[in-house]
């Protein structure tokens, strides 16, 4: 789990996915799951997939 603050997670995120899937802006309490298959010292830009994307609309 990593918890930080805007913009950094955001392009955090984009970065490790690739940009697939881009996301302009993840909100406040929002929660993204991404999957990375491999060993930690393997992870890189577009090497996660997206999983789940939950703002907090959607949790209520």
């Amino acid at each position: 789990m990593i918890v930080a603050h805007n913009p950094g997670i955001t392009e955090l995120l984009n970065r490790l996915t690739g940009g697939n899937n881009y996301v302009a802006n993840i909100p406040t309490c929002g929660v993204v799951e991404l999957r990375f298959e491999g060993e930690w010292n393997k992870l890189a830009s577009g090497k996660c997939l997206l999983e789940k994307f939950l703002v907090p609309k959607e949790v209520l």
